[in-house]
């Protein structure tokens, strides 16, 4: 078999090669860790710092977010309390037109009753028809008067919770509040 001179490079350079690996120095010894401890640590109070920064800018929102709510529930009790007073208007405007007709009516029962004692005024037929036409108008002013008592305790009712809900959410707030002034600036 013949060898040519790549062979003979090759059978002279593998063994100078394995010596030189042999002979290399070691690799340096491992850096001093302090540095890089004390790096680390410093990036760990920086990154508690950046979240407790974050957790305020979240209470902060909060506290806005609480304002705001306040502030519309607040934009909202006057027109409220507009319709609740327009809603007893009306109550008392059914009550007495009521009692206009309750009086009308005694007042034509006596009417009545003082004719037939005289022989005068209207027959039989025509006082019943009276007699039912202010019972309709009556029996339509009591109806008037349930809706606008249903309507009156709704909008009351709608009332007593915005202004609970006020109560409730200045409650929130001033706790929220507490919060912020506890953990500092």
């Amino acid at each position: 078999m013949r060898k040519g001179p790549r062979a003979a490079a090759a059978f002279v350079l593998l063994p100078a090669a394995l010596l030189t690996a042999a002979v290399a120095p070691p690799p340096p010894p491992a850096a001093d860790p302090a540095p890089l401890v004390d790096e680390l640590a410093d990036l760990n109070r920086s990154v508690d710092r950046l979240a407790g920064l974050l957790e305020r800018l979240i209470q902060h929102q909060r506290v806005d977010l609480l304002i705001k709510r306040i502030e519309l529930r607040d934009r909202r009790i006057e027109p409220m309390q507009r319709r609740v007073r327009s809603l007893e208007s009306d109550v008392e405007s059914a009550e007495s037109e009521i009692r206009q007709l309750e009086t009308m009516g005694e007042q034509f029962e006596q009417q009545r009753r003082e004719e037939l004692r005289e022989g005068t005024g209207l027959g039989e037929s025509d006082a019943q028809r009276m007699r039912n036409e202010l019972e309709l108008m009556l029996k339509v002013q009591h109806e008037r008067l349930d809706e606008a008592r249903r309507r009156l305790r709704a909008a009351e009712d709608e009332l007593a919770e915005n202004r609970e809900d006020i109560v409730v959410l200045d409650e929130l707030l001033a706790d929220l509040l507490e919060q912020l002034e506890r953990s500092g600036p």
